[in-house]
């Protein structure tokens, strides 16, 4: 990039000085600017999940509770209700009946 800067003030009967060095600071500068915005990035993506993880926490109380109610009705319609999959619904609940089931002394 420098030798074609160098030919075309040539051509205009220029001398450039110091361009390899204000190529190589210009360089450094943007390369340190997209650091420091991975560096924000990075705070950024962590304060979301940390964020998503309280969510999620939350979402499985509640799903937990509803599950407890046993009211009759499907994983698929608690699954929609949670935005998550069928399947997760269903294992949870047999987690939790598993618990139940365990917990209950034996006459």
């Amino acid at each position: 990039m420098a030798e074609g800067f160098q030919n075309s003030a040539h051509e205009e009967g220029l001398v450039l000085t110091g361009l390899d060095a204000h190529l190589r600071r210009l360089r450094a500068e943007e390369r340190s600017a997209v650091d420091q915005q991975l560096v924000r990035e990075a705070e950024e993506v962590e304060r979301l999940e940390n964020m998503l993880k309280d969510f999620r926490a939350a979402r499985n109380r509640t799903v937990t509770r509803i599950l407890a109610w046993s009211d009759g009705r499907s994983d698929g319609e608690i699954a929609r209700l949670a935005s998550m999959p069928d399947d997760y619904v269903s294992a949870w609940r047999a987690r939790l009946t598993d618990e139940q089931t365990t917990a209950t002394p034996a006459t």
